[in-house]
């Protein structure tokens, strides 16, 4: 009898393995690009009717409040290349204009929800004219993803009753092109995961809550930026602007003690925002990859690395992504240093140590730790700043540099946000044993 039983019971399993659906996702792609021409979401590659747009303003992308929109006109008086090229694109409440472009590496990338598993990428990049390295301009691009799509023609149909702009509306050679790409995958049946994190000083039971906002935003400028603040979804608070390091927030300031030279700083923090060691840069997003959620904030090659890993969450109210760094990692040497995360309360320890719930510290409390070479000297600070409900508004990092040199030699020979002054710095090296099983504090990826 038992040996039935035990038949039984595999054979159940067995079946519940298999119980598998297959979920597709559609996608494609639209570029406005050049003097200009478009490839909307439904034109192929090689497409001839990527046609040049004669008009110098356009509306790319339209849905609801939210709007990409573009200007082309021409470049600068020494320009060699004659006639119009996008020279500023507005994408939601942001401005880019050509004339922010010092090289053709510059791009701004950002992510919206567009409507229900809808989401909207666009990436405006600094390009030259072909064939000629002539004066900077724009390029657009945009990546429409709709999760549980049944097929490209139905996409197509949907996407083209909901949203409006060149992007949309313009059909493929012939007016029928169903252009796009569709992937499948088999997924198990999972319980759908909470926006909540588990945090140790938040009721369990408690749902983020939020006031109705467009959307959310990171931390008020305040002289701290752990000031209370009205209720928000549990996750940093968006900003078109982060709150930039107080005098009065414990976060170290000072870089190590060496000879006489420059100091230059750089701090994360927020939604999450940038704001990079060159003097004149201004605060610029930063986002991860698809399925690579740790960006390489600073990089001395050879002798430190500072990464970090960025969680989300979609805002129960605006509908929204919103993104923040929820773990630092450092390594000097090739050999990891320290690791800091909101699990812990923000109490550094080894990297890939495991958790012991005893042993952690109820208090949420800022570091700092430091680095001194023959001619350059580090601190890196960090902050986990949390809202007046003990729920994460994501860390913040300060690199506080000291060397005899310019931010010239910075750029050159050290990279990561930071020395870069971008935000396309994925970390792409190994990481610590127990850090790779981690799950986002929000479970959303």
């Amino acid at each position: 009898m038992k040996l039935n039983i035990s038949i039984l019971t595999t054979l159940y399993m067995s079946l519940s393995m298999v119980s598998a659906s297959e979920v597709c996702d559609c996608m494609s792609v639209c570029s406005l690009k050049g003097d200009p021409h478009l490839r909307s979401f439904w034109m192929k590659q090689a497409s001839p009717t990527n046609a040049q747009v004669h008009s110098t303003d356009v509306t790319i992308f339209s849905s609801n409040s939210f709007q990409v929109r573009a200007k082309a006109g021409p470049g600068p008086a020494t320009s060699k290349a004659k006639g119009n090229y996008l020279q500023h694109v507005q994408v939601g409440g942001r401005n880019i204009q050509a004339s922010q472009c010092q090289s053709d590496t510059q791009k701004w990338v950002s992510h919206h929800n567009v409507g229900d598993d809808t989401s909207l990428s666009v990436t405006v990049r600094c390009a030259y004219p072909l064939h000629q390295h002539d004066a900077l301009h724009l390029d657009v691009s945009l990546s429409l993803h709709n999760k549980h799509c049944e097929a490209i023609p139905d996409f197509k149909t949907w996407a083209q009753s909901k949203f409006g702009g060149l992007c949309t509306t313009q059909n493929g050679f012939g007016g029928s092109s169903t252009h796009g790409r569709k992937e499948c995958r088999e997924e198990q049946p999972t319980p759908k995961p909470t926006h909540k994190p588990n945090h140790p000083s938040s009721p369990a039971t408690k749902s983020p809550t939020t006031p109705s906002t467009k959307a959310p935003s990171a931390p008020k400028r305040t002289k701290s930026p752990t000031t209370p603040a009205t209720k928000a979804p549990s996750g940093p608070k968006r900003t078109k602007s982060p709150t930039p390091p107080a005098q009065d927030d414990n976060i170290i300031t000072l870089a190590p003690s060496m000879n006489a030279g420059e100091n230059m700083t750089c701090t994360i923090q927020g939604d999450p925002h940038a704001n990079c060691f060159r003097d004149d840069q201004e605060w610029f997003q930063i986002y991860p990859q698809q399925h690579n959620k740790h960006v390489m904030l600073y990089e001395m090659p050879g002798r430190l690395e500072a990464i970090g890993r960025i969680g989300g969450f979609i805002s129960p109210t605006s509908k929204e992504w919103v993104h923040y760094v929820e773990q630092l990692l450092i390594k000097k040497d090739g050999e990891w240093q320290v690791e800091i995360d909101y699990e812990t309360n923000c109490e550094p320890r080894l990297p890939g140590d495991k958790l012991d719930a005893t042993l952690q510290n109820s208090r949420l409390a800022p570091g700092h730790t430091e680095y001194i070479w023959d001619n350059e000297a580090l601190v890196i600070s960090w902050e986990c700043v949390v809202d007046q409900d003990a729920r994460p508004q994501g860390m913040k990092i300060v690199f506080n540099k000291q060397l005899n040199t310019s931010y010239a030699f910075e750029q050159k020979h050290n990279s990561g946000i930071c020395a870069a002054c971008n935000a396309a710095q994925p970390y792409m090296g190994k990481l610590p044993a127990a850090t790779t099983l981690k799950k986002s504090l929000r479970g959303n990826f």
